[in-house]
């Protein structure tokens, strides 16, 4: 019998060339595919998210708000209200941060926990940890004054006033009322959640398109996953939302955060 010899080093080498190549070229894919899967993962956080805020808004005719004074100090309350009716945390981790950003149900150990005034005031559970704007990492941002910033009263909101889906509730300088769900003008073209901006416990409960560094994020290729006021989730990309200057862009940006559809807060759309 013909015994054939071992690879020749030349053989070899065409060998590992050939893999080399195969590895260069299907590395981006499998990459883009891993990526795929989180932005879907996201995608579908947000849909929950979206049919928790459609249960509170039909139950009590305004929107969540963004933050409240609690027993602990300035806390955010849209994540808690909305999972009165969604029943869970885990829709409000996106898994393209540190497994350490999501919610967890923290009880015991450093931070602030709530009492039964949190519990009445903004459906905290008792003796859970206490979202803390300035204290605890969040993966998801709330719209809370829109693209013209905050407006200190509710009797201001035609004519300037608050422009988003509520900020400070009932608290504060800038203290205002729910948002009531008849003030937004078209629900399908008014930014209600998206990815926050890579998390620093800085105010990461709320969005902004005027401030880097609470801007949506661009996680998913270059872009946020966005929860509509209607609950419709789309994809956007990171330039489409954020103003950086009061040009054309800008404004079209600015009017889909501004509860009227219209991008200058002092007048009303035309």
């Amino acid at each position: 019998m013909h015994k054939r010899g071992a690879f020749t080093l030349v053989e070899l080498l065409v060998v590992v060339s050939i893999i080399a190549l195969l590895l260069t070229l299907l590395t981006p894919s499998l990459q883009r595919a891993r990526e795929m899967a989180k932005s879907i993962s996201c995608s579908s956080n947000l849909h929950q998210q979206g049919n928790g805020m459609h249960l509170y808004v039909t139950t009590y005719g305004a929107y969540p708000g963004h933050a409240g004074n609690t027993t602990g100090g300035v806390a955010a309350i849209w994540p808690t209200r909305i999972r009165k009716f969604s029943n869970s945390r885990d829709h409000f981790y996106c898994p393209t941060q540190p497994i350490g950003w999501r919610w967890q149900k923290k009880t015991t150990g450093t931070g602030k926990f709530a009492q039964q005034a949190d519990v009445d005031n903004w459906s905290y559970e008792l003796g859970e940890l206490l979202l803390t704007v300035h204290t605890v990492p969040f993966t998801y941002g709330y719209n809370d004054w829109g693209a013209t910033g905050a407006g200190p009263t509710d009797s201001q909101m035609d004519v300037g006033g608050q422009k988003g889906l509520g900020g400070d509730i009932r608290w504060g300088g800038l203290a205002v009322p729910e948002l009531p769900v008849g003030r937004v003008q078209v629900p399908s073209d008014m930014i209600a959640i998206s990815d926050s901006a890579e998390p620093d416990a800085s105010w990461d409960f709320n969005i902004d398109p005027t401030n880097p560094r609470e801007y949506p994020g661009k996680f998913h290729f270059g872009g946020s996953n966005v929860l509509f006021a209607d609950a419709h989730v789309k994809w956007l990309h990171l330039e489409d939302m954020v103003v950086r200057a009061w040009d054309d862009k800008g404004k079209e940006n600015a009017r889909r955060w501004n509860n009227h559809n219209w991008w200058n807060a002092w007048e009303k759309a035309p």
